[in-house]
């Protein structure tokens, strides 16, 4: 007959294996070269524009052809990058926090089946218990702060609603950040209470996205007239990039973990 603390570690173990297997369909790595999306949109608006002066076309339905090309391409280029940047964000959190819930339900359940049967091994286990209770806090606030947002509907409002760009690029700048620094407290815990269950898992405790100011990015890039822009987004697309791959590294030790 199986335990109940067994089909609670073998419900937790798949759903841990699950968010841990789709995890390149969810953590995007997007290429640092659409970065340069939006001035490359400007750019090509301009050279259609040339064309269309020396090559003198004075029909009205040229010049529309004309407009209507350079303003397609200039919005299709800045929507793609801003699109996925917001998705990978939402996206990525929604599967952090499945795969944390799984890693809590986990531990918990592994706890419950130690034998503690003196004293020490009893004072063990209220130090496992507190440990726990610190995790399932942290899984708490995690899920406050990352709430979720509509790739599709920001993305329109950035660009039909004075001002949400600007909110936009700050959540994008500002969320990234803070996750990072939250998964790093997590993992640090997951790992002290795992070695309290005889499991070993490793984590770095390094930072992978520094702490940028959004005003400061703001200021400068009104300033140059929005040409920083494309180093802002440089630094959007790079830092997720690299918080993904440090993740899946961790996520590769829980792997092993569970399967040893």
């Amino acid at each position: 007959m199986v335990s109940p603390e067994s089909g609670q570690l073998e419900d937790a173990k798949d759903l841990i294996l699950n968010k841990i297997r789709i995890r390149r369909e969810t953590d995007k790595l997007l290429s640092p070269y659409w970065a340069a999306a939006p001035v490359v949109g400007i750019i090509i608006s301009i050279i259609l524009i040339i064309l269309s002066t020396i090559f003198h076309f004075q029909s009205l339905q040229h010049a529309i052809i004309i407009g209507i090309a350079s303003y397609v391409i200039s919005i299709a280029l800045l929507v793609y990058p801003l699109f996925h940047l917001i998705k990978r964000r939402t996206v990525h959190f929604k599967r952090d926090s499945e795969l944390r819930r799984g890693i809590l339900q986990f531990l918990r359940a592994k706890a419950e089946e130690k034998d503690f049967g003196n004293m020490d091994s009893n004072i063990s286990a209220m130090k496992l218990i507190s440990e726990i209770s610190t995790i399932k806090m942290m899984h708490i606030r995690s899920d406050e702060e990352e709430d979720e947002k509509p790739a599709a509907l920001w993305t329109i409002l950035s660009f039909l609603v004075p001002f949400s760009m600007i909110y936009v690029l700050y959540f994008l700048t500002k969320d990234p950040q803070n996750h990072d620094q939250r998964q790093v407290s997590f993992y640090k815990q997951v790992k002290t209470t795992a070695s309290r269950l005889d499991m070993e898992i490793e984590v770095s405790d390094r930072r992978q996205i520094e702490k940028r100011s959004f005003a400061l990015y703001f200021i400068v890039s009104m300033i140059t007239f929005g040409l920083f822009q494309v180093y802002w987004y440089y630094q959007l697309i790079t830092d997720f990039n690299r918080h993904f791959k440090a993740q899946w590294e961790v996520e590769d030790q829980i792997v092993s973990s569970l399967e040893a």
